[in-house]
């Protein structure tokens, strides 16, 4: 589907979901679809649902070894084009992984791009979906 700008009320529903979107930033690139989720488009795989393995080095893990092979960088790196992300915990040990965000594939840097759940892929800012839902980006890979 050729990306589109949310009617007002899928705006209000992602602005509930997500405070810190800026409209500009947000793109709706797919329509809501169960088929897929965060994890599995941000791997490039748009036909299966992949839980978030737990906690963060089995998922660096999913995105480090084959197929996919993508290198881990320090979190939020300029020059990543993947972030994990995870909810706080408390004490230092990151248990929760939450989703997975992309460089965006339909609209030009620097915005993101998001699989939400069983709802709409759109387009954000890089720490737009910060906040209770996904907690924070802990992880990025190249």
């Amino acid at each position: 589907m050729p990306p589109r700008r949310p009617s007002q009320i899928e705006w209000a529903q992602l602005t509930n979901w997500f405070p810190n979107l800026v409209a500009n930033n947000v793109w709706i690139t797919d329509n809501q679809t169960p088929v897929y989720n965060c994890i599995a488009y941000s791997l490039g795989v748009l036909n299966a649902w992949i839980n978030p393995p737990q906690p963060l080095g089995p998922f660096q893990a999913l995105y480090n070894g084959p197929p996919y092979n993508h290198p881990t960088v320090v979190a939020n790196a300029p020059n990543a084009t993947i972030d994990g992300w995870a909810t706080p915990q408390v004490g230092p040990v990151i248990t929760t992984m939450t989703h997975g965000s992309r460089t965006s594939t339909s609209q030009p840097p620097p915005l993101w791009e998001s699989k939400l759940g069983s709802s709409w892929r759109i387009t954000h800012g890089r720490g737009e979906l910060t906040g209770a839902t996904y907690g924070r980006v802990v992880t990025s890979f190249t």
